[in-house]
């Protein structure tokens, strides 16, 4: 099969079969990410062909995968309520891919998370992602940081990291299980003062291969403001293997 046969082949896969591949939500991570993977490895190939055909089809490939991400991600109106009042607002998904190192088979698996893209921004540094509150006031930190701990069991990580900032912090609470997820969590505080630092500290299972750390941060006056914005976006938090 030449390329511009395999191109061929993969616009014309009929969508009963693609139902058949995709029974229940329980497969469509590894379904949803295969797919990609495959498509992907086309366009490697295709990116170093130095043919015409190879261009063109690496443009007309990568439209089709960005549309095909959105397609099984779209933005989506989340119910918050602050402070008594009921908010509507559109949140975009922060999609984080699994990567992968050479001779393993996972390195780390990926995530999407859902947040206010108008009042939040998403940067990652040093494999960390943060999403991070906009603003140019000259207030506290309000942030949620997603880390990938790997091989460890997220009750071993809640318990480690909980003893740990029981010696840093004037209040660490019993770790308890995170309402509408399976994740376990605590709450943290510096003090009671308006600007003391506190937060939630939440531990998400991958599997086999470890767990996430999501630390969100904010200030004791936010607790009813980003804290409620920060407890919504863990409920959409989800692992992709």
């Amino acid at each position: 099969m030449n390329i511009e046969q395999l191109i061929n082949s993969i616009g014309n896969v009929e969508d009963e079969y693609i139902d058949d591949a995709v029974p229940s939500r329980k497969n469509i991570k590894s379904f949803r990410y295969g797919w990609i993977a495959a498509v992907l490895a086309v366009v490697f190939v295709l990116m170093f062909s130095q043919t015409p055909l190879g261009v063109a089809a690496f443009s007309t490939i990568k439209e089709n995968v960005i549309e095909f991400v959105e397609s099984l991600f779209p933005p989506k109106d989340v119910v918050v309520y602050i402070e008594g009042e009921t908010e509507i607002m559109t949140h975009m998904p922060a999609v984080q891919e699994a990567s992968t190192q050479e001779n393993d088979e996972l390195s780390s698996p990926g995530f999407v998370i859902y947040y206010d893209s108008e009042m939040y921004t998403m940067v990652e540094e040093n494999n960390v992602t943060y999403i991070r509150y906009i603003s140019g006031d000259n207030l506290p930190v309000c942030e949620m940081e997603i880390k990938f701990i790997p091989d460890v069991k997220p009750e071993m990580l809640a318990d480690a990291v909980r003893n740990e900032m029981c010696s840093e912090w004037a209040y660490v609470s019993e770790i308890y299980d995170l309402y509408g997820t399976d994740a376990v969590c605590f709450d943290f505080s510096a003090g009671d003062e308006w600007n003391s630092v506190c937060g939630k500290v939440s531990i998400f299972s991958a599997g086999e291969n470890g767990a996430f750390l999501i630390t969100a941060r904010y200030f004791g006056e936010a607790q009813e403001g980003h804290g409620v914005r920060f407890a919504q976006m863990l409920q959409t938090f989800e692992v992709i293997e």
